[in-house]
């Protein structure tokens, strides 16, 4: 059975307690997401395809932004 949303959020904060992660609200988010800083990314990514409880074998999105110098 797959892991909730919030139970994985959950293990990666136990696991990365110093990473920012930030989960998107408002009324017009449909799906549970999560933004991990970039430079957390890999090992993130790694911890959730390793982790038995996890299993990831998918990575179906990501996205970018670069906010060149303000």
């Amino acid at each position: 059975m797959p892991l909730a949303p919030e139970r994985v959020a959950e293990k990666l904060r136990e696991r990365f307690p110093g990473v920012a992660f930030e989960r998107q609200q408002g009324a017009a988010v449909r799906d549970f997401t999560l933004f991990v800083p970039a430079d957390s990314l890999v090992e993130v990514c790694t911890f959730l395809r390793d982790d038995p409880e996890c299993a990831f074998t998918m990575l179906s999105w990501m996205g970018g932004a670069d906010y060149l110098p303000r």
